[in-house]
């Protein structure tokens, strides 16, 4: 058997019903990153905050994960990833519904936060429970398709916040947003609560202290983590910065920044998808982490440059986008191979979830600070290359262990 795949159980009757919920779980979890990038110019304007902090209602989402990635993961071995899913699904319903009655920027930093917790629930548990319940014989391809549940949740809301933000303002977006991870949590619950394989519901007698050391004592799961840390996020920095980008710099009009950001944020799908059918062709992990951390590091010198003619910065935007997106499902392909064992499943995808959200957390502040501070948006190819540089070292290190 595959050793990335050794943790699983090999049952091919699979309930292809429960596996397109848990998809479709995290694809509304991502809803709440998508609907960032169309909501900050009006939000900064009813607030009058500026972009640096306007960058932290990207970043908030991801406060939990990179503060508690490690602990949660923990806490999903030992009550059962079923049950951290539906929690999150009621955190992220709270986090939208308070965040649309927020009179005050402060209360919209704390509903983002709530949101947080429920979206780091979903995109650490649904991972675990798939490996758990799904064959090797389908595991990296259902796995290359979870992991792009991001760049498909936010291009969904780009679209539906493009065509109702005009009628119902952002707050109605997010009001919709709770009544759609409601509906998505009643769907859950009814498709998953008669699932055959009992490892989705059992809760495992373990001491959570015991997980998190062995986890962290060893390298594998720490270098994922690293990975992930420096692909999401500068994913995200470029991704929810871009249609700002356009319009302050290149003086884009509004549809045309909408339209790029759709363009570069799609191609990350397939890009995603491609990762994990490479890894299923059994093209070592390494070298398409640190070809794809390369690629991403050298096209944003293009995109950032004022002269770029538009339709190469497209281009390169793709490039950065569709290349980039072969790490995520890399990435998870990795996470049974180097987990400790199968009661550290979850422990494993906290640790490299706690990378990317940390990632996440600071990136977006990160190159707002550095495009205000150091002389435009001329100088954002910095953050890039110091995350690419790492991440071209971690994958490295990956080599070295999977030898």
């Amino acid at each position: 058997m595959n050793q990335d795949t050794r943790f699983t159980e090999p049952d091919d009757n699979i309930c292809w019903s429960v596996v397109t919920i848990l998809i479709c779980t995290g694809i509304v979890a991502a809803f709440q990153v998508g609907k960032i990038p169309g909501a900050i110019p009006v939000i900064r304007q009813e607030f009058g905050i500026s972009l640096f902090a306007a960058s932290w209602i990207i970043s908030l989402i991801t406060a939990i994960g990179a503060t508690a990635g490690v602990v949660m993961g923990a806490f999903g071995d030992r009550i059962g990833y079923r049950r951290l899913i539906g929690v999150g699904l009621v955190l992220l319903t709270f986090g939208c519904v308070s965040g649309g009655f927020s009179s005050r920027i402060e209360i919209l930093f704390v509903s983002r936060f709530i949101e947080g917790i429920g979206f780091f629930f979903i995109a650490l548990s649904v991972p675990s429970l798939i490996t758990r319940i799904v064959s090797p014989k389908y595991l990296h391809f259902i796995l290359g398709i979870w992991a792009a549940f991001v760049p498909t949740g936010i291009v969904l809301m780009l679209f539906l916040s493009s065509l109702i933000m005009d009628i119902v303002g952002w707050r109605g977006l997010w009001h919709l947003n709770g009544l759609i991870c409601f509906f998505i949590f009643v769907l859950f619950v009814i498709l998953t609560s008669k699932m055959k394989n009992k490892q989705a519901h059992m809760r495992q007698q373990i001491n959570i202290w015991d997980n998190i050391k062995k986890t962290v004592s060893i390298p594998g799961p720490v270098l994922l983590a690293l990975c992930f840390l420096c692909y999401g996020g500068p994913w995200m920095a470029l991704m929810n910065l871009l249609p700002t980008f356009f319009m302050e710099a290149l003086e884009s009009s509004k549809g045309s920044a909408f339209l790029f950001t759709v363009v570069a944020v799609v191609v990350n799908i397939p890009g995603n998808i491609t990762g994990g059918w490479l890894t299923q062709k059994n093209i070592p992990r390494w070298r398409l982490l640190s070809f794809a951390f390369t690629v991403i590091t050298l096209t944003t010198f293009g995109i950032y440059y004022a002269g770029t003619p538009q339709p190469v910065r497209i281009i390169l935007l793709i490039i950065f986008s569709y290349i980039g997106g072969f790490i995520p499902g890399t990435l998870m392909a990795g996470v049974p191979f180097h987990s400790p064992g199968k009661e550290c499943l979850g422990t494993t995808n906290g640790v490299m979830t706690q990378g990317s959200n940390l990632g996440t957390l600071l990136t977006p502040p990160a190159l707002a600070l550095v495009v205000s501070a150091m002389g435009g948006w001329r100088m954002a190819p910095l953050v890039f290359v110091i995350s690419g540089l790492i991440g071209i070292s971690a994958s490295l290190g990956i080599r070295k262990l999977e030898k």
